[in-house]
């Protein structure tokens, strides 16, 4: 259970969720459920990984109540092949990044309460239920919330958003050359 106290110090770290209070008549509530995955390594003296997560279980909200908008964008597949073959045409570098607990970076704006994890209940708090501050997987509108926090912080540090694909950012560098970003 290791990996399950390595992902709640990973939650309760980015601040995910206050603390825990009665349930009160009258407010959905969300359920949660633990997610666990084994990962295999490439190198076999690493050896396998373990991993776990806290996942809302989003069929359990309702649209009115616990959300309102959950569209969220996804790149074109013509902007991917298209930045593919500038890359390959001007013989650029091409680096891939992967942004950790992602969903924990998305600001919610609705209040979503949820029960708490099973195995990390207060003690003698058992039946009390958690605020969420933070977008946790599984929500419906984590995604959402997820982009609309990465769009505004790119925008802040000098990035444009393409025109024609809200999934391509793009800066212009010293020399006059580009650095694109594909979400």
């Amino acid at each position: 259970m290791t990996c399950c106290h390595g992902r709640r110090d990973g939650v309760t770290s980015e601040e995910s969720y206050l603390g825990v209070g009665k349930k009160t008549t009258g407010r959905k509530v969300a359920t949660c459920k633990w997610l666990f995955k084994k990962k295999e390594r490439l190198s076999p003296a690493k050896g396998i990984k373990y991993k776990a997560r806290v996942v809302a279980r989003g069929f359990s909200q309702k649209e009115g109540v616990n959300y309102n908008e959950i569209f969220s964008s996804v790149v074109r597949h013509t902007s991917i092949r298209v930045l593919l073959a500038i890359v390959a045409h001007q013989d650029l570098e091409l680096k891939q990044l992967d942004v950790k607990t992602t969903f924990l970076h998305g600001e919610l704006e609705e209040e979503i309460y949820m029960i708490q994890p099973h195995g990390f209940q207060e003690p003698g708090k058992e039946d009390y239920i958690c605020k969420s501050k933070k977008s946790l997987y599984g929500l419906k509108k984590s995604l959402r919330q997820w982009y609309k926090r990465f769009d505004s912080y790119m925008i802040e540090i000098g990035y444009l958003r393409s025109p024609y694909d809200s999934c391509v950012y793009y800066n212009k560098v010293k020399g006059g050359s580009f650095i694109y970003l594909v979400l």
